[in-house]
């Protein structure tokens, strides 16, 4: 069988990009970076967020490349590294680290029933938190440190979700309010900052 072939020698894609593969094609991704894009579409059946290569897509990607499905900016924390620093991409569930207004990083996973720190290692600003795990009653609350690499690091956030009640998340680090911040949910947000304050509306849903 005679197959269409596309030869990619470096990542371009813009993020925003979709990538569709027919049936009776084959891509070739000779390079060996990682290719963010929005949506994947194999043999017509459209790709869940994730990383895809020659080993999980049924012979329609080859190389040492991978194409990796960032779709709404959708992150996930997974905590799968030892070190439970927010910089570290082995900690999420796909191989980008959330620093975006227009990331969402989303804290949707089985929490241990004691408090769960996590360290940022470099400041970090994304759009929005989730904390939407109502599963569980009994994964623990979340806090957030300046440290590790950086012990002035920051986590600024537009918008946070805590959907669970009887969870808490504690953000402690400086300055990390927006000028606008968005709460939603009927869990609780502490907000610890010692080193400076700053101005600004509260919005709480």
């Amino acid at each position: 069988t005679e197959h269409s072939k596309v030869r990619w020698s470096w990542s371009f894609l813009s993020d925003g990009s979709t990538v569709s593969i027919d049936a009776d094609a084959i891509l070739n991704l000779t390079h060996s970076d990682n290719d963010f894009v929005n949506g994947l579409v194999l043999d017509g059946v459209p790709q869940a967020n994730g990383v895809y290569d020659s080993l999980n897509s049924g012979g329609l990607i080859i190389g040492s490349g991978k194409i990796v499905v960032f779709a709404g900016g959708l992150n996930r924390w997974t905590g799968a590294a030892a070190d439970l620093s927010w910089a570290t991409e082995g900690n999420w569930n796909i191989p980008l680290v959330p620093d975006s207004d227009q990331h969402t990083a989303n804290f949707e996973f089985d929490a241990p029933a004691a408090e769960t720190t996590i360290t940022l290692d470099g400041s970090k600003t994304v759009g929005t938190l989730n904390f939407d795990d109502t599963s569980d009653p009994a994964d623990g609350d979340l806090k957030f440190v300046a440290g590790g690499l950086d012990s002035l690091s920051t986590l600024t956030a537009n918008t946070v979700t805590v959907a669970d009640a009887d969870r808490t998340v504690t953000i402690q680090t400086g300055n990390p309010i927006p000028m606008i911040l968005t709460k939603n949910g009927p869990g609780a947000l502490v907000i610890k900052d010692d080193t400076t304050t700053r101005g600004g509306d509260l919005l709480v849903n």
